[in-house]
């Protein structure tokens, strides 16, 4: 029985983490030049509202951009803190690339 209650656990231990619903923080802070924990801090700094990410998920369904103007301004100024080179651009080239494909 606890073999039966386990191989789900470990099933979802073994797949990517884009297919667990998460994006892959370090992948994605190596693309912009950045460490996981600098990528980390401006997640952490810059968390939407939860009217923001609704909304958002809503425009993302729809085939549009999950920003309405774009990256958030204040996202890429985190990020461009810590790699100056960055432009808006180039983050939201790499978000994309990195967004679940629904």
């Amino acid at each position: 029985m606890k073999t039966l209650l386990a191989a789900p656990l470990l099933i979802t231990l073994a797949l990517p983490a884009t297919a667990q619903g998460r994006f892959p923080v370090e992948d994605i802070a190596k693309d912009l030049g950045l460490t996981k924990q600098e990528l980390t801090q401006c997640f952490k700094a810059n968390r939407p509202s939860r009217e923001e990410m609704k909304a958002a998920k809503q425009r993302y369904k729809a085939g549009e951009a999950a920003a309405p103007n774009g990256a958030r301004p204040e996202m890429v100024a985190c990020v461009q803190t810590h790699n100056p080179e960055i432009t808006t651009a180039r983050y939201e080239e790499v978000m994309r690339s990195y967004a679940p494909q629904n």
